[in-house]
């Protein structure tokens, strides 16, 4: 995701569950790591880091949210070090995050035919967003640089969610108002 494009998405609430900052400007990616915690969770809320491995207690981390120490961004640092093993684990995970802090995957170069990279990719394909018309919140996919919007996002959705192995209903998900008629 281009600089400009993840502002923007920061400015519309649309928090991704995994982003990867690569290159090697660390001054940059810190502002957007503080950028980040401040779209998820205002003033308040930690930034809570990892070096390498540790996946388990990553993924934990992730999925426990706490309201004593609320944990708004976990960053894992030297991301391509991780072994291949961990990587596949945290790939596998990723799909099942949607509710926890954003993780940021954070190193200056990665390779690209690498697992996690494809799953954080794909990461980014679906997003709920709220509208005002409705309480309940509205499914997107990014598919060849267009949306596609419920009622067929939310079909390929809970697809995609069978498939891996997980139950999901999706009748309280929304379609945008464009649908409505």
């Amino acid at each position: 995701m281009e600089p400009q494009a993840f502002r923007a998405a920061l400015g519309e609430k649309r928090i991704l569950s995994a982003y990867l900052f690569t290159g090697d400007q660390d001054l940059l990616k810190a502002q957007a790591v503080e950028a980040l915690r401040r779209a998820v969770a205002g003033e308040r809320g930690s930034v809570r880091s990892f070096v390498g491995g540790g996946v388990d207690e990553i993924l934990e981390a992730q999925r426990n949210l706490s309201l004593l120490d609320p944990v708004a961004v976990i960053v894992v640092r030297q991301a391509g070090k991780l072994a291949k093993s961990e990587a596949e684990m945290l790939a596998n995970g990723l799909p099942t995050v949607r509710k926890g802090p954003p993780i940021v995957f954070w190193d200056e170069q990665v390779d690209r035919r690498w697992a996690l990279f494809a799953q954080i990719a794909r990461a980014g394909a679906i997003d709920f967003i709220t509208i005002a018309e409705s309480e309940r919140r509205v499914i997107r996919i990014r598919m060849n640089g267009s949306l596609v919007h419920a009622p067929t996002a939310a079909v390929v959705y809970q697809f995609h969610e069978v498939m891996a192995g997980r139950h999901t209903r999706v009748s309280e998900l929304e379609q945008p108002v464009f649908a409505w008629c």
